[in-house]
């Protein structure tokens, strides 16, 4: 390893996610910290092959503050990166660009690369929360945020007396409550992504390419397939369009 490798970090709201990637942007090292127990784990032996990280976050800022203090172990800088009105290439749409957040737009850089810059496309995360962000000739259009799975059936589980978190499995028609509750909650998902889809198809004249990314990314992809689109599942999006951002900057 040499110290030209980049160490590049997406801090969730509920994981940490972090690769470490040569100078090609290969991933040589990669891991994730959930963010509830950051104050207890100590920095991976691997980021001693990195002096600077490029970090993208959505979390409270003490948890900021928790990577940070592990960034300090090895010496190793930090760069918080923020949306801009444009990146490699792809022109931010939104009403006040730097607003978006980074990780929409870093997973949106990536995933537009990653089909040669499309005309068309639709990014999707399915993480704690569901995010659906649209690209048209050559620009971030707009996008939707929506509770994650893991955040609608808490939900259900908070304000209802007699549905919890009990595991279920999808089913066509669910004749159990885990059943339904985990169907309904797929299902509202799927059901945004394919109505920003289709007024994408509308908006561009020709079918969006579909890009699914997050935890929760085969889940959602499975039901989405029985709609009749076609989505393709993709790892690591923010980390891979931190490196997109970093490069562009050198």
């Amino acid at each position: 390893m040499t110290m030209t490798n980049l160490l590049t970090i997406d801090v969730g709201n509920t994981r940490t996610k972090w690769a470490m990637l040569d100078g090609t942007g290969k991933v040589l090292e990669q891991g994730f910290f959930v963010n509830a127990e950051l104050s207890q784990v100590q920095a991976p032996m691997a980021w001693q092959g990195c002096n600077r990280a490029v970090l993208a976050s959505v979390a409270h800022p003490q948890v900021e503050a928790s990577v940070s203090d592990l960034l300090k172990t090895f010496a190793i800088s930090a760069k918080w990166l923020k949306s801009a009105a444009q990146s490699c290439g792809l022109k931010n749409g939104y009403q006040i660009p730097e607003k978006l957040g980074i990780d929409r737009w870093s997973a949106m850089l990536a995933g537009w690369k990653n089909n040669a810059g499309q005309n068309t496309c639709l990014i999707v995360n399915a993480g704690t929360a569901l995010t659906i962000d649209a690209i048209h000739q050559d620009a971030f259009v707009g996008g939707n945020i929506a509770p994650g799975l893991a955040m609608m059936r808490a939900a259900f589980s908070e304000q209802t007396a007699l549905v919890s978190t009990e595991n279920g499995v999808y089913q066509a028609f669910p004749a159990n409550t885990a059943d339904a509750s985990y169907t309904g909650a797929l299902n509202a998902m799927a059901g945004a992504v394919l109505i920003q889809f289709n007024q994408l198809e509308k908006l561009a004249k020709q079918k969006p390419v579909l890009v699914i990314a997050g935890g929760d990314a085969d889940r959602l992809a499975s039901v989405l397939q029985v709609l009749g689109l076609e989505p393709k599942i993709a790892d690591d999006l923010v980390l891979e369009g931190l490196f997109l951002m970093d490069g562009e900057a050198q």
